[in-house]
């Protein structure tokens, strides 16, 4: 009896061993939306990022130094200035978006989207963080990825499975609401908003996509 008892402690440990090996601890939300695109099978198309901030720069100098950049990155910017609205709009082979500072309290909201297979949000982050300075006073920060899904997927058995694993690696608080054209939900990695992540999968006559936002998605879906 009691090595019937051995044995059946020795299989409980080894399949302990073997689930604790398969889990996946998240460090953070980058970990996420890599887990999200490996088990979605899918590859980015693009990523960006949206922020809205004040300075102690006058404004005008800050629209300009990040249209100069932007210029000086894709030389096949297309840029719309709107001076009325306070608004310019540009448009290019790798990058597009939008810089508002039409903005009564001063705020400035930029948002920039790269056409890439490779995720840009650290380095477009980077290099508003680089124009801006130390001058900022206060930031909202915006994430964002796109990738492309096989034309033949079910979007409702994929959100099942993006659910279910995600819920064995850590993320328990999970919250999904269907769509007339797919699937959209919530993760809350913690309580604080900048790691709320939203993800949605879509189809459109244009194909079948995955769409990632944090805090939230920051294009219509």
């Amino acid at each position: 009896m009691k090595e019937l008892k051995k044995v059946s402690i020795f299989i409980f440990i080894i399949f302990a061993l073997l689930v604790s090996n398969n889990k996946v601890t998240f460090a953070n939300k980058y970990d996420v939306y890599e887990e999200i695109l490996s088990i979605s099978n899918t590859s980015v198309i693009e990523s960006g990022i949206k922020v809205r901030f004040t300075t102690l720069e006058e404004n005008m100098d800050i629209v300009y130094k990040i249209k100069n950049k932007l210029e000086t990155i894709d030389e096949s910017m297309n840029i719309s200035i709107d001076n009325e609205r306070k608004y310019i709009e540009f448009n290019g082979k790798t990058l597009y978006g939008f810089i508002d500072y039409s903005s009564q309290e001063g705020a400035i909201t930029v948002q920039i989207i790269e056409k890439s297979k490779d995720l840009s949000i650290e380095s477009l982050k980077a290099m508003i963080m680089n124009i801006i300075n130390n001058k900022i006073q206060n930031m909202e920060s915006f994430e964002y990825i796109k990738a492309s899904l096989p034309n033949d997927v079910n979007l409702q058995n994929l959100n099942i499975n993006i659910e279910k694993k995600l819920s064995t690696n850590d993320c328990k608080n999970i919250d999904s609401i269907e769509l007339n054209n797919g699937y959209s939900s919530l993760i809350n990695l913690n309580t604080e908003r900048e790691n709320q992540i939203n993800y949605a999968l879509c189809s459109y006559t244009s194909g079948k996509y995955l769409i990632i936002g944090t805090p939230e998605i920051i294009i219509p879906y």
